[in-house]
């Protein structure tokens, strides 16, 4: 488990494919592994851990949780990558933790209006809070 997944910790990168007017080869990297966990399949941490706009709800809840909490991570950096706004954000940290745990996804038409339903079907399914 990377157990901080977060726009900052993700380098993208773009390199010349051979002659000029060719397309370019872009890669993405995590970086950052200071929290990183090596884990068996079934074992479960109880170690809160992460940036709080990028936590999932057990990590919030002090429940214990799996690598999905990854995954729950990155669907919020594709939430950002698609609408260049955190979802679950508020001013003050109880009020952003209590919208992770208990704030229903929207997808909205002024953020959402020209997303793919695919695309938002990715998102709603790794924002899943159960």
């Amino acid at each position: 488990m990377h157990r901080d997944i977060k726009m900052e910790n993700i380098l993208v990168h773009q390199a010349d494919e051979g002659s000029p007017g060719r397309i370019k080869k872009t890669c993405a990297k995590i970086i950052d592994f200071g929290l990183a966990l090596v884990m068996l399949p079934h074992e479960k941490c109880r170690h809160a851990f992460g940036t709080l706009a990028y936590c999932s709800p057990e990590i919030i809840l002090n429940h214990p949780h799996t690598k999905k909490t990854d995954i729950w991570s990155f669907g919020i950096v594709v939430h950002v990558m698609l609408t260049l706004r955190l979802p679950f954000l508020a001013h003050h940290k109880r009020h952003t933790s209590k919208n992770i745990v208990q704030q229903k996804l929207t997808f909205s038409d002024d953020l959402w209006g020209n997303i793919s339903n695919d695309a938002k079907d990715l998102v709603n399914k790794m924002l899943d809070k159960n």
